[in-house]
């Protein structure tokens, strides 16, 4: 231990021995963890019989579902919980709530979740709700971006926020060391509550209307009846239900395997450490901010006058290694100073006048992490009418109510009232349930809450790689690739070059908001995409057979576009909701009259499974085969991908045009179903390729591409190659809420066909147009070496308005410049009110893009941009490419001009 550690220490020993019943009595008191204090307002109610939703868990989150399913008008809800409700994960939470959060959906939660705070104090609660503000540190230049960039994202928003000079920070709060600082971000309205005061008020209310809660109950089994839930067996009996909302906590992924369907709940405890020390503040707690000293990994506030620090070791503990012990409740983990050590010496330096201040307690609590980082809010993909409401990653006391806000609307209204992707139960497969896998992905996750939010900060995780690849990972590997991993999969993003830095381990790249090191490799890339020839890895895109009697009907109701077209044809469509947001956005190859071949994005893997199950009729015929697995998937890309093509099979455009497929040899290897299709808009095809082939094509490739300066490329490059081409991605670009109208995709859509899923929506929008648009942004004054670069997120203002924020973003090697794809809205400022966007209205406003805290001018397309051709057009099905068009007569008449001229 070290001298710090140690001092400490023994001061604690000799506090407890002069006065330990005193002290306990303070801790205790402060956090109320007792078994009266735990069952207020329990009635300690008998198991009923029924109930139309079980919550298992009485945590916050547990509370705060029951609470606003009550807001929803559903009434007949019990809480069970092992022990007793508002336990100790809720107790010994530091209380610290806060607006700002990396991404809009977390700032919406955050938003709602505050929202509720002040709305009990209006109601008369007292939860010890005070806005004390909170500032954020910035120790290193990225830091400072960091904070620029979220102040941005603050202000366009609405919130209140103020960018501090060390300066401006020593004179706001002198007790704050700043010397080493080089600047803050001060957020007014961040606090603190008391989450025991808090959520007794909101179990409180949801008691008065009907929430029933059964303690010292565990569950035991949730049981199903043609994969719905139907009950759920205890230690206390049976209670039917219709609906089982899994909020245990610590134990969800121990929950979620008490069923005949397994659950898939990726969350382990770590360790979290926080020291609550004797009064050191002259005044009240409410006079002084939270201090976010974020490059230490640590947060402070005042706590009875006395400072309440804490936050990650550098090297987090996984909490219970084996299993988590099921008596394991209103506990705390043994102390651990020499973990404390580094934050408390961070502390010590940060708040100099900490020094003389005696330790009350160092509280070690177990906190639930996901292997993303990212809660896990929704209903199960495994089971209907079983959600999940877990792995809060620390956040848990401060955005309960938001994200069970999330919750509870799916699950009465079948939508949420923003896209929530991102903490769908459906991101994950079985590989993020194991264990193992989970263990060392939370070392690394439970680092991100405090962590700068790098771009491709989850791509390029250090933590459980290696796992899911392709057959040609080694081949690449030793060409020079740098890979990132994408759901669990292995792609390679670029090539390091000649030119390039040797690096010790080139996976982990030097991260930053400016110009990144792989530029230059990135742009050589590019050009052999556009200019020559590249070969791009794809194989990890999600890939689903689909075929039986009725299969083609049963695509064509699932899709917008139609797919009842010739034997090896290709069709490029959207999967929607009856809302016409698109589910799926995916390429259909009809391989036979009754088979089908579904293409998908990789993140989709899960989801769109799940949604094709689910979308099937009851009894059907047909079979839906996951067949990712089967294919290596290999990417001939550029204008002469045609010649190197030509050494395997006739690729002339009369023998073999464009969207459709045919199965060819490549040399000695066979049956290689090639697409003539990219994903980019560039000539090429795509190889389908079963695996024990796949390293014979790949090196046959190699050898003929000699001759056509065949180009390694990784996925930076495609993803350029698209964002220039304005072609949208679902889960980056489009979502659930995207529709076709207001993505530039109408073209697609075929009403004429007959009926399908939120065909009735997309006429509705026919008719009454868009409030939304997506744009593709090219911006101006941009100094790529000096300026920080968008990389997403990044606000987009239309005359001086906030209209939306960019998705996508990236270097256009051929336009030569920064390209932002994103999504606007024209909102009337007197009335806010969205108005109906017209080309008329795009093309006449003034927009810019504001890029940590700097506005850049921007020319907006509402269409594919004219980049200079490279082959000429020989077939007029190349229309097709054109993805972002307003509609296909204009799209023909493009290429027509085109061809012409050429």
């Amino acid at each position: 231990m070290t001298d710090v550690g140690l001092l400490w220490k023994t001061r604690l020993f000799g506090i407890m021995v002069r006065s330990l019943s005193v002290h306990r009595w303070q801790f205790f008191h402060l956090r109320n963890i007792s078994a009266q204090t735990c069952r207020h307002q329990s009635t300690a109610a008998s198991l009923p019989s029924q109930a139309r939703v079980v919550v298992c868990g009485g945590g916050a989150i547990g509370v705060s579902v029951a609470y606003q399913l009550t807001l929803a008008g559903w009434n007949d809800v019990v809480i069970l919980d092992q022990n007793s409700v508002i336990g100790a994960s809720t107790l010994l939470s530091a209380g610290i709530i806060r607006r700002l959060a990396p991404s809009f959906l977390q700032t919406k939660i955050a938003e709602y979740s505050n929202e509720c705070f002040d709305n009990l104090v209006k109601q008369g609660y007292d939860i010890g709700l005070h806005r004390s503000g909170s500032v954020h540190l910035a120790k290193t230049p990225d830091r400072q971006i960091d904070l620029k960039r979220q102040h941005s994202i603050a202000i366009a928003a609405g919130y209140e926020s103020q960018l501090l000079t060390p300066e401006d920070l020593h004179k706001k709060f002198p007790y704050i060391h700043t010397a080493d600082l080089y600047g803050a971000l001060w957020v007014p309205m961040d606090g603190f509550i008391d989450p025991e005061a808090t959520y007794k008020a909101v179990l409180k209310i949801a008691q008065e209307k009907g929430v029933r809660i059964v303690e010292g109950c565990q569950v035991t089994n949730v049981g199903l009846e043609k994969l719905y839930v139907k009950d759920v067996d205890t230690s206390l009996g049976k209670i039917n239900c219709e609906y089982f909302v899994n909020c245990s906590g610590l134990w969800a992924r121990e929950v979620g395997k008490l069923s005949s369907r397994k659950i898939r709940t990726p969350l382990h405890p770590c360790e979290h450490q926080y020291l609550v020390t004797h009064p050191v503040f002259p005044k009240e707690d409410k006079d002084y901010p939270i201090v976010f000293d974020l490059d230490n990994q640590m947060y402070m506030r005042a706590q009875r006058r006395g400072v309440l620090c804490g936050g990650f070791a550098a090297n987090t503990k996984v909490a219970f290694p084996v299993q988590i012990p099921k008596d394991f409740t209103n506990k705390t983990l043994p102390e651990d100073w020499d973990s404390f050590q580094g934050l408390l010496g961070s502390l010590l330096k940060r708040i100099p006048s900490v020094h003389g201040a005696e330790p009350l307690k160092l509280v070690n609590g177990p906190v639930a992490f996901t292997p993303d980082g990212r809660a896990i809010v929704g209903e199960a993909p495994e089971v209907r009418n079983y959600y999940i409401a877990a792995g809060l990653n620390c956040k848990g006391t401060t955005a309960a109510l938001g994200l069970a806000k999330l919750v509870v609307d799916r699950m009465t209204t079948g939508k949420t009232e923003f896209e929530s992707w991102e903490l769908d139960p459906r991101r994950f497969l079985d590989m993020h349930n194991n264990r193992d896998y989970i263990k060392s992905r939370i070392r690394e996750t439970s680092q991100w809450v405090f962590g700068l939010n790098y771009p491709f900060r989850d791509e390029t995780s250090r933590s459980a790689r290696k796992v899911r690849t392709s057959s040609l990972y080694s081949p690449f590997k030793a060409a020079g690739a740098v890979f990132g991993q994408f759901m669990g999969y292995e792609r390679p993003l670029f090539f390091v070059t000649e030119q390039m830095n040797a690096l010790p381990d080139m996976d982990f790249f030097p991260s930053t908001f400016g110009k990144p090191s792989w530029h230059s490799a990135v742009e050589q890339e590019y050009n052999a995409c556009r200019y020559s020839t590249g070969l791009i890895d794809l194989s990890s895109f999600s890939k689903f057979e689909v075929k039986g009697e009725g299969a083609m009907e049963y695509l064509q109701y699932l899709c917008s576009n139609d797919v009842d077209v010739p034997v090896g044809a290709i069709v490029h469509t959207g999967m929607h909701n009856e809302r016409g947001g698109y589910e799926n956005d995916c390429t259909v190859v009809r391989l036979g009259p009754s088979t089908f071949l579904l293409v998908a994005p990789t993140i989709q893997q899960t989801r769109c499974k799940k949604w094709l199950i689910r979308q099937r009729p009851a009894n059907s015929n047909v079979v839906i085969d996951d067949v990712t697995s089967a294919y290596t998937v290999i990417n001939i890309i550029g204008p002469l991908a045609r010649d190197l093509m030509s050494h395997f099979h006739d690729m002339s455009p009369a023998a073999f045009p464009f969207f459709t497929c045919q199965t060819i040899n490549v040399v000695n290897a066979s049956n290689i179903l090639a697409m003539n299709v990219t994903h980019t808009g560039e000539m090429g095809w795509v190889l389908y390729i079963p695996n024990e082939y796949a390293l014979y094509v790949y090196e046959q490739l190699l050898k003929f591409g000699k001759d056509y300066n065949l180009t390694l490329a990784g996925h930076f490059a495609m993803r350029t190659l698209r964002i220039e081409r304005f072609y949208a991605f679902w889960g980056q670009d489009i979502d659930s809420t995207t529709t076709p109208y207001e993505c530039g995709r109408a073209f697609r859509v075929k009403f004429e066909k007959g009926d399908f899923i939120g065909r009735k929506a997309l006429l509705e929008q026919q008719t009454a147009g868009v409030t939304r648009s997506y744009v593709q942004l090219l911006l101006d004054e941009h100094d790529m070496n000096n300026d920080p670069w968008p990389w997403g997120g990044e606000p987009i203002y239309c005359n001086d308005r906030f209209a939306g924020k960019t998705t996508t973003t990236g270097y256009g090697y051929t336009l030569n410049k920064q390209i932002c794809l994103g999504t606007v809205k024209n909102i009337d400022p007197a009335t806010k009110e969205e108005l109906r966007i017209t080309p008329e209205w795009i093309q006449s406003s003034r927009f810019e893009v504001e890029i940590a805290g700097k506005r850049f001018p921007a020319k907006v397309n509402v269409r594919s941009p004219r980049l200079p051709a490279v082959v000429p057009f020989e077939h007029p099905e190349v229309a097709k490419y054109a993805t972002t068009q307003d509609d296909q007569a204009g799209v023909k008449k493009f290429v027509t001009k085109m061809a012409g001229e050429m």
